[in-house]
């Protein structure tokens, strides 16, 4: 956990950065006011991050999915071409419907 020093040293950081960048008078922010505009800045940081990771798994299942797809077509062409097109329809279908189930339970 944070040790109040590294709280104490946070806030004095702000204070100077606030002071610095002439953004708010430091005087009308409390301690406290600062302290909860950090945890607000970490919550956000990680919302970010898990966002990003959401996303780069999901860019990676997609490829993963459009890669078996692709191995099923080219498996499928040498069969008869009714079959082949029932196979390429149903790679598809299975495909986009894995990526979608995918996609909706990472979000939840």
């Amino acid at each position: 956990m944070t040790s109040e020093k590294d709280v104490e040293s946070a806030v004095d950081d702000i204070k100077e950065v606030l002071a610095a960048h002439d953004i708010e008078s430091t005087e009308e922010l409390s301690d406290e006011e600062i302290y909860e505009r950090i945890i607000e800045g970490k919550n956000s940081i990680k919302e970010s991050q898990q966002k990003v990771r959401k996303g780069v798994l999901v860019i990676i299942l997609i490829l993963i999915g459009l890669w078996a797809i692709y191995i099923v077509l080219l498996f499928a062409k040498p069969i008869n071409p009714d079959v082949s097109i029932f196979l390429s329809i149903s790679s598809v279908g299975l495909g986009s419907a894995s990526i979608v189930f995918i996609y909706h339970t990472l979000l939840s």
